[in-house]
This record gives C-alpha cells, sequence and structure tokens, in this order.
C-alpha cells in the first residue's frame, strides 16, 4: 500500500492511476484482516462489539484528524507552512514518548513482583 503512493501524483494515465489504487486496497486489506483478528482474539467476549466498533471508528477518525489539523495550523499561522511539519513531528514524538513510559512502566512492574 505505502509503495503504490507516489504513483498516484506521477500516474500519466488513467490506467496507472486504478492499478494504483488496487494495490492500495489489496495492500489496506491484508493489514486489516490481521488487526481484527488480534482485536478479536485479545477482546472479551462481551464488549468485541465495542471493541471493533472502536477499531472501525478510530481507522475513520484517525486520517482526517491530521490534515485538519494542519489546515488549522495554516490558518492560525497565516499560511505559514513551515509550522506544519514541526506539527506532524510533534505527534511522532509523544507517540514515541508514550511508548516509551509505557514500556518502562512495565518493566518496573516486573521489578515490583
Amino acid at each position: 500500500s505505502a509503495l503504490s503512493k507516489p504513483v498516484f501524483p506521477l500516474a500519466s494515465r488513467i490506467g496507472l492511476l486504478v492499478e494504483a489504487h488496487v494495490v492500495d486496497r489489496i495492500g489496506k486489506g491484508i493489514r486489516a484482516a490481521p488487526r481484527d483478528a488480534l482485536v478479536m482474539e485479545l477482546s472479551p467476549v462481551r464488549i468485541l462489539g465495542a471493541c471493533l466498533g472502536l477499531r472501525q471508528g478510530l481507522k475513520t477518525v484517525v486520517p482526517f484528524l491530521p490534515p485538519s489539523i494542519a489546515i488549522g495550523l495554516m490558518l492560525i499561522t497565516a499560511d505559514n507552512y513551515r509550522h506544519v511539519p514541526c506539527c506532524r513531528c510533534s505527534g511522532s514524538i509523544a507517540h514515541s514518548a508514550c511508548r516509551l513510559f509505557n514500556a518502562i512502566s512495565r518493566e518496573e512492574a516486573v521489578w515490583l513482583t
């Protein structure tokens, strides 16, 4: 799926665009099935529907948020485009910090037992 992304702006004919879209959809399908299986395996039966709904909802909302934030940032900063990549990087840094904190707290929990 990620390999087909550069083809979209470079497509010179409609056939290449359709092929890139098909490859993109297949790649997303290959990734989605294991994720759904993992959610089904790890979720308690009584809240399985809620867990799958949350996953689907996040799959819908998350791609919408970064462009919205970028547009808002462009409006706030009077079209200063240099702030947009900084905003994108700050999300990655926050995600990495959360994962690191989670790993440290799990290791501390192991040492405490």
